[in-house]
């Protein structure tokens, strides 16, 4: 069907809205409402915007391994000659912030190299594209940091230079992204992972709930046990960025519930906690929301030396700029960088012979110096790549009475819990996860019964 037949057959749907958008606007008159434009402007205004919208082709696509800027282009139907990443990625460009609903609009003056912009097509980002019918390109963008905790939505847009009608440019923009709860349940069936993927559950949301159940020593699944979790899902624009953060999670087994917590953050304290406002019952928490690539062993090849040597520690792969927080309470009594070794790092001396390191750190957290004192899940660094290291990532260790020990396993210590002020505000914050948790649970438990009668 040729464009002209399409708008044709679209101008009777038109003009019937125009009707009924004027019949609206008379019954508002009559009941003094101003929801909706009331003048022949306002409506005029209305009607055209949805005819331009329809001569607005929308198509998106995920950066694939091995893919160039005309194979991303060619899935998204781009048909315009003019239009190439790879040039455009050497053009240097202001970043900006874009405004939206949650955020009030401000500008920066960084500029931003190829290497920031599109130096990588990297596998895995989101790219959507707004085009006419002929596939002449009106926008592209490019989404990073899809599949992290990050607040914000960082994208670069391609548009036309109004000097010219055959030249691009580019802008960096960032916005807040919309923290849309999500609450799944499902059943381990040979493994946790095998059962949360059948159920729609991210893989970083796994991650993260299998540090966690660590934490509640819950070590080994069986097929059987039941689980539901409530997770972010961030969404910009109606776009799903990606999974954020777990958000509350509870564990079966044999009918009886093995681990369950609530993530609370109220500003001065963090972290994941029980129901009645302890923790899992180990002093030390996972210091930042990433995945475990490399676990405590006594004998590792380095990534980088390849020679064998203890890994006295585990490694977190997260993004660079990742925030990390302090495993528990306790008073820094190292600053210090490592060329040839940890980089950035800091140790925290947490009292009874307990102390944690992290290293590898981009940069340190505004305030901490030798000798300040931390809480547990106060913000102490950032991931980087300092000193020697293959990529972005935390390394993190635990001692004991100088004495290396698996943080992960580690059960000794006293729990950190919450003040009764504290308390009370957690009680409230968690009643909503609560509700939808438990919903979720009676949901999947419904289901596994009329499946079991039906057998």
């Amino acid at each position: 069907m040729n464009l002209k037949a399409l708008r044709l057959r679209c101008t009777p749907v038109i003009l019937g809205i125009a009707v009924t958008l004027a019949c609206a606007v008379s019954a508002a008159a009559s009941e003094n409402t101003t929801s909706i434009p009331t003048s022949g402007s306002d409506l005029a205004d209305v009607i055209q915007k949805w005819v331009n919208d329809m001569d607005v082709v929308h198509a998106e696509t995920i950066i694939e391994d091995g893919d160039t800027s005309a194979k991303i282009l060619e899935r998204l139907g781009v048909r315009d000659q003019d239009i190439n990443l790879a040039k455009l990625a050497s053009v240097t460009t202001k970043v900006s912030t874009k405004s939206s609903k949650h955020t009030k609009h401000s500008k920066a003056h960084k500029v931003v190299s190829k290497r920031e912009a599109f130096g990588k097509l990297v596998p895995g980002h989101l790219v959507q594209a707004k085009l006419t019918p002929k596939g002449e390109v009106i926008s592209i963008r490019i989404y990073n940091n899809r599949d992290s905790m990050d607040p914000e939505a960082t994208f670069v847009e391609i548009v036309k230079d109004e000097s010219s009608s055959t030249k691009f440019r580019h802008v960096v923009n960032k916005a807040s992204v919309e923290m849309v709860p999500v609450a799944v349940s499902g059943v381990v069936k040979h493994s946790l992972s095998q059962g949360a993927t059948d159920v729609g559950i991210p893989q970083s949301i796994q991650k993260q709930l299998e540090l966690q159940l660590a934490q509640f020593n819950v070590n080994k699944t069986k097929t059987g046990d039941t689980f539901s979790v409530l997770y972010e899902k961030r969404e910009f624009e109606g776009t799903d960025m990606g999974p954020g953060r777990l958000l509350a999670f509870e564990y079966y087994s044999g009918g009886k519930k093995k681990a369950a917590a609530f993530w609370f953050d109220n500003g001065n304290v963090r972290g994941y906690f029980r129901e009645d406002g302890t923790t899992s019952g180990k002093s030390f928490q996972i210091p930042c929301q990433a995945v475990l690539t490399s676990p405590f062993n006594r004998m590792r090849r380095h990534p980088v030396t390849r020679r064998l040597r203890p890994h006295w520690g585990v490694d977190l792969a997260a993004p660079y700029g990742t925030p990390i927080y302090a495993a528990s309470d306790g008073k820094v009594y190292k600053k210090t960088f490592q060329r040839r070794g940890y980089g950035n790092y800091l140790e925290i001396d947490h009292g009874a012979g307990y102390t944690t390191l992290y290293a590898h750190m981009s940069k340190f957290a505004i305030g901490m110096e030798e000798g300040s004192t931390v809480r547990k899940g106060q913000l102490i660094g950032y991931v980087g790549r300092t000193g020697l290291t293959t990529g972005s990532h935390l390394h993190y260790e635990l001692r004991k009475d100088g004495s290396q020990v698996n943080p992960l396993l580690a059960n000794e210590g006293t729990s950190n819990g919450l003040t009764p002020s504290e308390f009370r505000a957690f009680q409230l914050a968690i009643a909503p996860m609560k509700h939808q948790v438990a919903l979720s649970g009676q949901v999947q438990f419904a289901y596994n019964k009329s499946v079991h009668s039906s057998n």
